[in-house]
């Protein structure tokens, strides 16, 4: 089991190709092989692809930068 975590910790960097073409190689052979680390890609793939296609309200103008002075520090006096 101690493979499979971690493979999972490599899942993320494996499906941005962000990892190396060893241990992009090792992943891909064992989520091949192991049923559970796939469906861990499986549902990373399928929520990735749900965030995707999320869309997000236009905020006014005044709003946003309503929003953004609250976030800003106070001057210290």
């Amino acid at each position: 089991m101690n493979q499979c975590h971690d493979i999972q910790e490599l899942i993320s960097g494996y499906i941005d190709h962000e990892l190396s073409q060893q241990k992009a190689q090792r992943v891909r052979l064992h989520i091949e092989s192991c049923e559970n680390c796939r469906k861990v890609y499986e549902d990373l793939i399928a929520i990735r692809k749900e965030m995707g296609q999320l869309q997000y309200p236009e905020c006014e103008e005044a709003k946003l930068d309503r929003i953004m002075n609250e976030l800003s520090p106070e001057p210290s006096g």
